[in-house]
This record gives structure tokens, sequence and C-alpha cells, in this order.
């Protein structure tokens, strides 16, 4: 800026009156004082609530549980075809007898209402 339009400046503010002056210096003083204190960004922190909400119960006790059923020992090597299809469905009826098993264990707990 010139020497000649700072003066002009000068003169326009001496010409408003006292209470406009102020007002502007108190308006600036809050600009500049209000973006010299912006706030950071917020610290990252980490909480944890605990909830305690009541879990059903499995109404299937684990001991009524019966154990997989093991599959048929065989020789696979020396085995004839008629032999190996024996063990497959040896095998299949195994597994339909333990779901089945499982499937009344399941039907008795549903109609129990999830009680044991």
């Amino acid at each position: 800026m010139t020497a000649a339009r700072l003066w002009m400046y000068a003169v326009r503010i001496a010409q408003l009156d006292v209470a406009t002056v102020a007002a502007v210096c108190i308006v600036g003083a809050f600009v500049l004082f209000g973006c010299a204190s912006v706030p950071g960004a917020p610290e990252n922190r980490t909480t944890t609530t605990t909830v305690n909400v009541p879990v059903p119960v499995a109404c299937i006790d684990p001991k009524d549980v019966p154990p997989l059923p093991v599959p048929t020992p065989i020789d696979v090597e020396h085995a004839t075809p008629d032999q190996k299809a024996a063990a497959v469905a040896a095998d299949a009826e195994a597994y339909q007898q333990y779901a089945r098993f499982l499937g009344e264990l399941l039907l008795k707990c549903s109609k129990t209402g999830g009680k044991p």
C-alpha cells in the first residue's frame, strides 16, 4: 500500500464517530482472537461399555448328544466295488440315524420352549 492510500484510510476513520470506530475495533478483535483459538482435532479415545443381556441357554445337554458315527473300516486298496459300496451304504445309514436322533432332540427342545 502506498502512503497516500493509508492517509486516505486514516482520514476516513477520523471522520467516523467514536462509537463506530470502537465497534469496528471490537469486531476486528473478535475475528482475530476467534481465528486464533480454533480447537484442534479431538483425541482418539476408545470407550468400552458393558451391557448385561440375558442370553438364552440351549436346552440340550452335551451329555445327551452322541458322538459322531465312526466310518466303517475298509481296506480301500484291496476291497471290491461291492465291499466299498456296502461300506458307504453303512456309513450313510449311520449318519442318517445320527441326524434323526439330533432332529428328535431339537424338536423336543423347541416344544419345551428352550427349557431343559
